[in-house]
């Protein structure tokens, strides 16, 4: 077992936690090679990544995330729209009684 996951092992009841390690870096160090940096980052169950691929994931991420809210509220919306006969036109709910918008009424 690894030391990490022993001394997490006294400290919480989980048998198997799960673990990554995340090495947050300016820059890529040059040595070891990138061959020996995985190799050893791997047996700990760690990775290696850059402040500006942190921030470019984080981004990408957030902007997935708007995009999905957009597609999800403007599905709302349209079953809204449908639900209760709101009116793009006027943005008022008319009942289904009702044979057209209230358009300009107060």
């Amino acid at each position: 077992m690894p030391p990490l996951a022993a001394a997490l092992k006294t400290k919480f009841d989980d048998n198997d936690p799960n673990i990554e390690v995340v090495a947050l870096v300016g820059k890529i160090p040059q040595t070891p090679s990138p061959e020996q940096q995985q190799q050893l980052l791997r047996s700990i169950n760690g990775r290696m990544i850059t402040y500006d691929t942190l921030i470019q994931e984080a981004l990408d991420s957030y902007k997935d995330y708007l995009e999905a809210d957009e597609r999800v509220s403007r599905l709302n919306t349209i079953l809204y729209f449908e639900r209760d006969l709101v009116h793009p036109a006027c943005s008022r709910v008319c009942s289904p009684s009702e044979a057209r918008c209230r358009q300009g009424s107060a």
